[in-house]
């Protein structure tokens, strides 16, 4: 059955053949990198300027001095600083942007992570 939903909603990804970063290191981000690794996306890694680390359980850590600009990033900073979070998307220039709760409304994203 989920995999129906994610075929009548292709559409959501048409045209989108770009890098996909994910701002924010959590759980939320990670389920949903492994659903775009699973369906073969541009996942490339994750945007996070707080942390000294260079990579998130595996998966490379960006800074904001990067060109985000032939992108796509997805918001996956979900309790607290939302809106913090999207003025610093709008100020990295994306091709394109959304937010984690798009994904929980149009597709299934397996949230077992969330549950530890």
């Amino acid at each position: 059955m989920n995999n129906k939903i994610i075929r009548n909603n292709g559409i959501f990804f048409k045209g989108l053949d770009v890098d996909i970063f994910i701002l924010g290191t959590n759980k939320y981000g990670l389920s949903l990198a492994l659903w775009l690794i699973e369906r073969n996306y541009k996942f490339k890694g994750f945007i996070n300027d707080y942390v000294d680390g260079i990579e998130f359980e595996g998966y490379k850590i960006y800074k904001s001095i990067e060109n985000f600009s032939n992108s796509h990033i997805i918001n996956c900073i979900i309790e607290g600083r939302i809106i913090d979070a999207e003025y610093n998307i709008n100020s990295l220039k994306p091709k394109s942007h959304n937010h984690y709760f798009d994904f929980q409304k149009k597709f299934y994203i397996n949230t077992n992570l969330l549950k530890n």
